[in-house]
Formats: C-alpha cells, sequence, structure tokens
C-alpha cells in the first residue's frame, strides 16, 4: 500500500513540475518529459505491471489537460512500461547505461509516434523540422534530467524494498480495497489542486505560446428583408448587393503595422470616389475644430465612458467628464497603453480622424476577433479590385458581400416607409425577453414608419455560421451551419403612381406660395399685421433657411475657386464677422455696458449663445447644478434682463467655489481658483 501511495506521490509531483517549474525553465519552449522517466524507470526497476500501472497514470493526467482525445497518450505510456519491463532482468543497480539508454530510448519513441498520430495524419509532413526542432532537443534535455531524477527514484525504490519484506503479510483483499480508494481520492484531490493551481498561477500565458486551443463559436448572419410593394406591385423598398472593406485579425499586429493597413486602405477607398466609415462620437466643425456629435450630455458621458472602457458614466472620474474632444483625440493617439501610436504631426486634422474612426471600430471587436469590422461599404468595382489586388499586403483585409436598403422614389415615401438602422441599445432594453431573443445588438431594424412598425414582418430569419477560432480568437475554420431565410414581402394600400402626382402637385403650390411671399427685406415683424394673408417672407429667413440646411456651402465662399458673387458675399461677411467679434469682446470686459434688455435682438442672441450653449451645454464650464437659481443675480439676468452679461458672469465666479470664467481675445477659458484664491488657467 505505502509503495503504492509514494508511487502516486512521485507521478504528481513529477507532473506539477512539468507543467510549472520546468515550464518556466523551458528552452524555445522545450522541455523535458519527466512522466516518460518515471514510466520507463518503474517498467525496467519493478516489472511489467509496474511499467503498465504507471505509464496509465502519467498517460491518464496527460489525455485530461493537454489530449484532445482520452486514451491516446494512456495507450502511448502504458506499451512504454510495458516494454520497458522487459529489461528487468538485465538491470542492476550501479549500472547507469541501460536506465539512460531505456529512457531515451522511450522518448525518442514517445516523439514519433506523437508526430505520426497527430502531425502527419492531418497534412503536416515537415518530419526534418519536427525532428530537430522538437523531438531531438527534448530527447537532450531528459537525458540530462534523467541522471537527477533516475537517482531518487532508485534510491526509494531501495528503501521500500526493504520496508516491504517487513510488512509483507498483510492481506491482499483489504490492501486492494483501501489503495483502490486512496488512488481514486488522491487522483480527484490532484486534479483539482493543479488545475486550480494552473488556472491561478500559471494561467494560460506559455499554454498560448505552446497549444493552439480551439474553441467553437456561433456567428449570427441576418437574413436579407421583405421587399416592399405599393397596391399595383410597384416596388418602393428593395434590397441590394454591395461590396464592403471589412477587417479581420489574422496575427499579432503593432501600432505601426495595422496603421500602415487602415491608411493604404483609406487611400485606396478614397481614391476611387468611395469613403470610409464615419460613425465615431467625434466630427470637425467649420472652423476644423474636434467636437462631439452627442447633443445632450448624458450621450456624450456614454460616449467618453465607452472609450475609456467603462460600463457606466458614473465610473468616470472628474477630468474624464471635462475631457474635450481633442484631449480625447489625443488619448486615443498617444495613450501608451491604449493609444492607437498615431503621430498627429504628419497627419492633418481629418486624416487623424479617419484613422481614429477606424481603429476604434477595430478595437471593439479586440476580444471577438471573429468578428470583421466593417472599415467601408457599398463600394465601387473600382475599389474591390483595387483592394483584392493587393490583398496579399493588406493582412486581415477582405471584400465581403452585404445587402443594402434601397427605396424608389424615397422622398415621396419617406414619411410612409420609413429607414432602417443598426438598432441602439435603448431599443433593444425596450423589447421583451421573448423579442429579445430574436435581435443582437448588431442587427440592422426598421426605426421609422412601415420599416419599424412591420419589423418583425419584414425581417428576415437568422442562419448561423460556426466558427472555429484558437484561444486568442483567430479564425481557424468557417462552417455553415444554417442557411438564413429572407424575410416576407409587404404590399400596401397605396398607390405609388398617385402618391408621386400628389406631391409633386404639392409641392409646386408651396413653391408658388413662397415665390409669391418673398420679399426684399431683410426683417420682418409678423406682430406688426393682423390678417395672415399680409406675413411676408423676407429674403434674410430665406437665405437663413439656405444657410442652416446646408443647401448653400458657406466654406466655399473663401476657396480659390469661388466666383465673384460668393467673393463679394465672404468679403462682407468677413468684415461683419470682425466687427461683431470686437463688439462682443468689449461686452464682456466692459462692467457698464448695456443690459441685457437694451441690447439689440443681435447681442441678445450672442450673449444667450455664449451663457448657454458655449459655457453651459457645449463645454459644461458653467455648473447648471450649483448655480443659485433664488439668487437675485440670477433673476436680474435670467428673468428681469436688467443686467449685462459681464455682471452676471463676474457674480457667478465670486460664488461658485472653484470654477470660473476669464476672457481674453476671442477665447473664452475656465480656470480653477486654488485654496488661496489664486486663479489658475486650465482652458
Amino acid at each position: 500500500m505505502k509503495r503504492k501511495i509514494i508511487t502516486f506521490v512521485i507521478i504528481i509531483v513529477c507532473f506539477l513540475l512539468e507543467c510549472t517549474l520546468f515550464d518556466k525553465l523551458s528552452f524555445a519552449l522545450i522541455k523535458p518529459n519527466l512522466l516518460i522517466i518515471v514510466t520507463s524507470s518503474f517498467g525496467f526497476i519493478r516489472g511489467k505491471k509496474s511499467g503498465m500501472f504507471v505509464g496509465f497514470l502519467c498517460g491518464l493526467l496527460t489525455d485530461l489537460f493537454w489530449g484532445e482525445v482520452l486514451g491516446f497518450y494512456m495507450l502511448i505510456y502504458t506499451l512504454i512500461g510495458y516494454i520497458n519491463g522487459f529489461f528487468r532482468r538485465l538491470f542492476y543497480d550501479d549500472d547507469i547505461k541501460l536506465p539512460i539508454g531505456l529512457i531515451g530510448a522511450s522518448e525518442l519513441v514517445y516523439g514519433l509516434v506523437t508526430y505520426f498520430c497527430l502531425y502527419m495524419l492531418q497534412g503536416d509532413f515537415d518530419f526534418a523540422g519536427y525532428l530537430f526542432d522538437i523531438i531531438m532537443p527534448e530527447l537532450v534535455y531528459t537525458i540530462l534530467v534523467t541522471l537527477l531524477l533516475y537517482q531518487i527514484i532508485l534510491k526509494i525504490n531501495k528503501k521500500l524494498e526493504a520496508e516491504e519484506k517487513i510488512k509483507y503479510g498483510i492481506s491482499e483483499v483489504v490492501q486492494s480495497r483501501t489503495s483502490v480508494a486512496i488512488i481514486v481520492f488522491c487522483v480527484m484531490s490532484a486534479i483539482l489542486v493543479q488545475r486550480l493551481f494552473y488556472l491561478q498561477i500559471v494561467r494560460g500565458e506559455d499554454y498560448a505560446e505552446d497549444y493552439e486551443l480551439q474553441i467553437q463559436k456561433t456567428k449570427e448572419t441576418e437574413g436579407t428583408r421583405g421587399n416592399i410593394y405599393d397596391r399595383n406591385g410597384n416596388l418602393l423598398a428593395y434590397n441590394e448587393l454591395a461590396y464592403s472593406v471589412t477587417f479581420e485579425y489574422s496575427g499579432d499586429y503593432k501600432n505601426d503595422e495595422l496603421n500602415k493597413i487602415v491608411s493604404t486602405v483609406i487611400q485606396m477607398v478614397e481614391s476611387n470616389g468611395d469613403s470610409v466609415i464615419n460613425d465615431f462620437g467625434i466630427i470637425l466643425d467649420s472652423n476644423d475644430n474636434y467636437v462631439y456629435v452627442a447633443e445632450t450630455d448624458t450621450e456624450r458621458l456614454r460616449f467618453i465612458a465607452d472609450v475609456y472602457g467603462l460600463r457606466t458614466i458614473d465610473e468616470l472620474k472628474d477630468n474624464q467628464r471635462n475631457v474635450s474632444a481633442e484631449d480625447l483625440i489625443n488619448y486615443l493617439c498617444t495613450d501608451e497603453t491604449y493609444g492607437y501610436g498615431i503621430d498627429q504631426e504628419d497627419m492633418s486634422k481629418a486624416e487623424v480622424l479617419k484613422m481614429v474612426n477606424i481603429r476604434y471600430a477595430i478595437s471593439l471587436n479586440s476580444y471577438q476577433q471573429w468578428l470583421s469590422t466593417t472599415i467601408a461599404e457599398d463600394v465601387s468595382q473600382e475599389t474591390v479590385a483595387d483592394v483584392m489586388e493587393h490583398l496579399d499586403s493588406l493582412q486581415g483585409i477582405n471584400i465581403e458581400e452585404e445587402s443594402l436598403r434601397r427605396y424608389t422614389d424615397s422622398y415621396c415615401f419617406a414619411n410612409i416607409i420609413g429607414y432602417t438602422g443598426q438598432i441602439s441599445q435603448e431599443e433593444y432594453d425596450s423589447l421583451s425577453e421573448e423579442e429579445q431573443e430574436d435581435y443582437a445588438l448588431t442587427d440592422t431594424v426598421g426605426k421609422s414608419g412601415l420599416e419599424q412598425v412591420m419589423d418583425s414582418y419584414l425581417k428576415g430569419q437568422k442562419g448561423s455560421e460556426t466558427l472555429y477560432v484558437n484561444s486568442v480568437g483567430r479564425v481557424i475554420d468557417r462552417v455553415k451551419s444554417k442557411e438564413e431565410k429572407a424575410g416576407n414581402d409587404l404590399y400596401l394600400t397605396i398607390d405609388a403612381n398617385l402618391q408621386k402626382a400628389a406631391y409633386n402637385i404639392i409641392e409646386q403650390e408651396l413653391a408658388g406660395i413662397l415665390l409669391a411671399k418673398i420679399q426684399n427685406t431683410l426683417d420682418f415683424d409678423r406682430t406688426q399685421v393682423e390678417d395672415g394673408s399680409d406675413v411676408i417672407i423676407p429674403i434674410g429667413d430665406v437665405y437663413h433657411a439656405f444657410i442652416d440646411n446646408e443647401i448653400i456651402d458657406m466654406t466655399h465662399f473663401g476657396a480659390e475657386d469661388a466666383q465673384a458673387a460668393e467673393k463679394e458675399v465672404y468679403a462682407a461677411f468677413s468684415a461683419r464677422k470682425e466687427q461683431v467679434l470686437q463688439e462682443i469682446q468689449s461686452v464682456l470686459s466692459d462692467p457698464n455696458a448695456s443690459a441685457y434688455q437694451d441690447a439689440g435682438r443681435e447681442q441678445q442672441a450672442y450673449q444667450s449663445y455664449i451663457v448657454n450653449t458655449i459655457l453651459n451645454q457645449n463645454s459644461g464650464i458653467l455648473m447648471g447644478d450649483a448655480i443659485d437659481t433664488n439668487d437675485e443675480t440670477y433673476k436680474a439676468w435670467r428673468e428681469e434682463e436688467t443686467i449685462n452679461i459681464y455682471t452676471y458672469l463676474q457674480k457667478l465666479d465670486r460664488h461658485l467655489p472653484f470654477k470660473g470664467l476669464c476672457f481674453f481675445g476671442r477665447r473664452v477659458f475656465r480656470f480653477q481658483r486654488d485654496l488661496s484664491g489664486d486663479h489658475i488657467l486650465c482652458y
């Protein structure tokens, strides 16, 4: 009994040493096979039965933790122990040559059998590389360790043989039952302890380098949405095959390598008249400054939390909450841990934004590397040909087919049919638990109109694709397991031709009314007329509508190829802009300036924009929650309008404990006041 327990302990100790200590002492990922030493030693020292028993246990441990098929290593180790048992008659304690020779031969046989069964049968015929890079180095390392480990096993065996002569009289039945119970208990305990030790301490870093772990993943594919027809069968909404440029992880990328690939793809796409994705939460305004897309403070904070990898906005620190769009871009470009390594000095802001846009989209799938990231959608055939021609130098880039939703005469039916888009988190959360099983956060759904109301009818049934990925998430193999199905077609009761005719007639009538009412005057006070038929449309409102709806491109007024009329307007606008800026600067620095109610309508608009939009909504410099709305100064500004903007902001500066404002030139700065009362400029 004692011999069996000690034998089992030797096996467990050698197994743990091989997994831990010698894992760290490996040379070029080569480590000694301690279990082969133990199996062979017990074979020629104790005979065939002991060799088979030890080999079975060693093989079982190897199969449980490293094997792909249970029983493969058990068979190899058992046969090695059995064969070594034939040499028991030739074994002498003082002879070291026979043990080294048998252990070396066992290791060589183990390596050859492993290669032929696990590699050659799967198509890997690089025998020479496997022999000289793995088998022979492991053989040498194993023999060197044998010189020490074999002596330990030999001494333990001698001591046990001496004790067994004294304790031989124990009943075989009792001994057998106790041994089975102890072995079962020890095996289960050892497996649990070793597994916990391996997962908690050793982790999987070295394991990931030495072995390829296949993990099965299921990727859903959306079915094509059904078409929409009018009552006469005229097509109103349909799907069109298009091509997208995508990226999928296919190796380990450094920032410089990935940036080069992304930059090359951007140049290819744009050189053919296509554009890359632009769904990042930051854009460039007309003054070439980075600004947030979010319209509300909650949306802005949610975006910032996503960038910093936080689950909720409550986890944001104060400096993260108040980070500007430009500082966030700098963080993504330069941060040592999470940055993309983008050199902003050699690129324009527009180019930097495109790079950040794509790198951020790629990073969202960094832990799901079997999912592809779309870089450009609905690209031309020229772009497809250009990318396909250079695929060998663009690692991870591919061309994928996709289905795009198209609408016939959409300007006439947009209010009825609506449109589609990717489902939002809010829309997904509003679904019932049963409905959520049919949707994913990457699905395309109806966002408005009939597309939204009839979404469950129009959307197709999802298909699935089984992916086999390795331990870092890269796709090894793909298997199509379920084909997607197209959605149902929808027929409406409306007549498309009648709808278009009605739309065109109404449009013509509205155009006639506008043309009759437009007059060449800059402004018009509608409160001065009593009859609605006397209301006119001043030309100033018309120009404002053109500019506000971006029908007129004001950025082109100052371009080199601008026409004479554009240049004339731009010159007048620039002169007026300088004048307004001087007036605003004067008001902001003059304590005796006119009260808000006495300022002109134009000045009132500027001052309200500064306080409400710039200082409060956009920058958060004015903390609305900290302002006392019952304060006399606040009421004088907000309700009575009897003070000027200078007095109002100075009052806030004195009462807000740590934040204030100062004005210099044409910029508004934020500063913090330390405990001594000094102002420290910070933005």
